[in-house]
């Protein structure tokens, strides 16, 4: 408990230091019901929601510095710092980050985040971003890992921003079920092509996108039910927009729904994925 209020305070502290008359806070919400339970044993799709909040600030032309507390839906809670610099054609972060309140586990678990991108104004930017736990599944008591891996291609057009992205989210976990020690998997995998949509002098862009995603979670093999993976996939299309208030303030609002979905394994029946599966989020930036 020490530990986590001591990180806390340094991230806390680090927030303080920014200069606000230069920074932007970022707080963003999703809210989905594609998820799994939070029951490692379950198989069952419930509600899910994430949370982040952050802030950044330039130190000079080329560098940046910025922190962001989050709580994702599939891999829990972390926190991102990280120094930025940004070139004519490249752009390139690292930092420190520690994961916490995961699992059950009250200590801090360390991690690193780092992202790169390649970019031409106005032309095109191709993207990477990872972040992981460091430590490996060390203590087979209640230990967890926790990776994000992201990789996108954005090409300008007359009036809209193509983007193609993929993204990949893995949890791990080990915990005493049912009187034995197991390691269970939870993964997840999106496909997705988005057309940011503006035009001059208009206050707001529309956001249009279609994609595949698929949701699994891996049981041990020593399952009391003899389940191997449970796992479903479904194309989706969304619709959202971005509203920029003056010149502090932008909203982000998106949507996206399933068109179609189906089971990719007999431990998850089709009749348990809801009829109609739904992802919200809202981010919300504020300029000093």
């Amino acid at each position: 408990m020490k530990q986590i209020k001591t990180g806390i305070l340094m991230t806390f502290g680090l927030l303080l230091l920014f200069p606000l008359a230069s920074a932007d806070i970022t707080t963003g919400f999703t809210l989905s019901n594609g998820g799994f339970n939070t029951d490692p044993q379950s198989a069952d799709l419930s509600l899910v929601w994430g949370f982040s909040t952050g802030t950044g600030y330039d130190i000079n032309d080329l560098l940046s510095a910025s922190v962001e507390v989050s709580r994702e839906d599939l891999t829990g809670n972390f926190i991102n710092s990280r120094l930025s610099y940004t070139g004519t054609h490249v752009l390139i972060s690292a930092g420190p980050s520690f994961a916490f309140l995961n699992n059950g586990e009250s200590r801090i678990k360390p991690a690193i985040n780092s992202s790169a991108a390649v970019r031409k104004e106005g032309l095109f930017c191709l993207s990477a971003s990872y972040f992981s736990t460091i430590g490996g599944l060390s203590d087979r008591d209640s230990d967890y890992t926790q990776s994000q891996v992201n990789v996108s291609l954005s090409l300008n057009i007359p009036g809209a921003i193509c983007t193609f992205s993929f993204e990949n989210s893995q949890f791990s976990r080990y915990g005493d079920y049912s009187n034995y020690l197991s390691l269970t998997k939870d993964g997840r995998s999106v496909y997705q092509m988005e057309a940011d949509l503006y035009r001059k002098n208009i206050p707001f862009n529309l956001l249009i996108s279609l994609g595949y995603k698929s949701n699994r979670r891996v049981f041990p093999s020593d399952d009391a039910d003899s389940r191997d993976t449970a796992a479903y996939g479904h194309i989706f299309v969304g619709a959202g927009t971005i509203v920029r208030i003056g010149k502090k303030f932008e909203l982000k609002a998106l949507m996206d729904y399933s068109l179609y979905s189906f089971s990719l394994s007999g431990d998850l029946p089709a009749d348990i994925i809801p009829d109609f599966l739904f992802k919200v989020e809202t981010e919300f930036i504020y300029k000093f």
